[in-house]
């Protein structure tokens, strides 16, 4: 949309001028290039797109690969590296021209948990110092990664603050029950339902009281990460 009227600016720099898109790196879910390419030429051509020349070329590359754990395939084919590793380069290419702020759409959508710690760790060393947005479904993302979190809910904001105050928003106010199939039917008469498993028969289930009264005989639980999300989606 164009603007009706105003600005917006950024340490006094547009936000549609070039200058402060070099300031800009994007991650997109699925990292696509060309896939002959070994894995060196992709990111000089990336660092060429970049605007990266001079005596910072080899000395930025050298130090990303190395960085980003990819010494022993920069001479391996795109198409040969494992999702993983095309995961690693995708992060090498965001850090090239030293951007400020990175964006990660869903980076860690369609890899194995092994490969998702090995991610987690990759950024957590490399984008040290600056600002990562990460749009995610995947929790785990949040909690290994996240400082601040951001939850829309029909593109509306529902919450937005500290990560930390968020996972223990519902600290005293969750409780565990246990109940057959034909209690589930009614539960919400008395309960918001967060979460359900199954063990033979029985139900386990986390649920939040409507009201005071409705807790009692019921055992405290801590909420697991699951449980904060899923109360802020069906009820905020």
């Amino acid at each position: 949309l164009d603007a009706g009227s105003g600005s917006i600016q950024i340490d006094g720099i547009p936000v549609g001028d070039m200058e402060y898109r070099k300031r800009l790196a994007y991650l997109p879910q699925v990292f696509d290039i060309y896939p002959s390419l070994k894995v060196r030429e992709a990111l000089n051509f990336i660092a060429g797109l970049k605007g990266v020349s001079g005596e910072e070329f080899d000395a930025q590359i050298d130090g990303i690969i190395k960085l980003t754990g990819l010494t022993l395939h920069m001479n391996k084919k795109i198409k040969q590296c494992s999702e993983g590793t095309r995961r690693r380069i995708g992060i090498a290419s965001t850090l090239l021209g030293a951007p400020e702020v990175i964006i990660m759409d869903e980076p860690t959508a369609g890899i194995d948990p092994k490969e998702r710690l090995a991610f987690y760790k990759t950024v957590r060393e490399c984008f040290t110092g600056k600002t990562v947005l990460i749009a995610t479904h995947v929790l785990s993302d949040v909690d290994y990664l996240a400082d601040n979190v951001a939850m829309l809910k029909g593109g509306r904001l529902v919450y937005n603050g500290d990560y930390e105050a968020f996972k223990h928003s519902l600290d005293g106010r969750v409780y565990s029950l246990k109940c057959d199939v034909s209690g589930l039917y009614t539960l919400e008469e008395k309960y918001t339902v967060l979460s359900t498993k199954k063990t033979g028969d029985t139900y386990e289930c986390h649920v939040i009281p409507l009201w005071r009264e409705a807790a009692a005989g019921l055992e405290a639980t801590e909420p697991n990460m699951e449980d904060v999300w899923l109360y802020y989606e069906r009820t905020v």
